[in-house]
């Protein structure tokens, strides 16, 4: 959510954060997802983590958060691009596939999507700072 509100810096370093503390959730994501956090941290390049990524589920996957990473950055052609790539797998690529699509949709109706979210700042908090820490 991170990469769509603006706050590229933060998935970094909430990625960075991983991989320092890793243990029994490794074992549950897997060396895909590793992959991917790995990319967002900074550590691995998106030619890497495309390269490294060779079953079609990881490959939808990597291609899902490359195409969020470029839209975070407001390049959305090569966004695009990651996003479709990403979709084609069809439904044995994960929650990320269906996501995908639905940002893919998004940009077809209006170019200039996402706006940026702005972070809540008053009223309750759906979660504390720690809790997103």
């Amino acid at each position: 959510m991170n990469l769509l509100t603006d706050r590229g810096e933060r998935a970094q370093n909430l990625a960075r954060d991983y991989l320092r503390t890793a243990g029994w959730l490794d074992r549950l994501l897997g060396p895909s997802m590793r992959r991917v956090v790995r990319y967002l941290a900074g550590e691995l390049s998106e030619e890497a983590l495309l390269r490294e990524s060779t079953t079609a589920r990881a490959s939808a996957t990597a291609h899902h958060f490359v195409g969020l990473r470029h839209l975070e950055r407001r390049d959305p052609d090569a966004a695009r691009r990651h996003l479709q790539r990403s979709s084609e797998v069809g439904e044995g690529g994960g929650p990320g596939v269906f996501i995908s699509a639905y940002v893919l949709d998004r940009l077809e109706k209006n170019a200039d999507w996402p706006p940026t979210l702005p972070m809540r700042t008053g009223g309750p908090a759906l979660f504390s700072e720690t809790e997103c820490a």
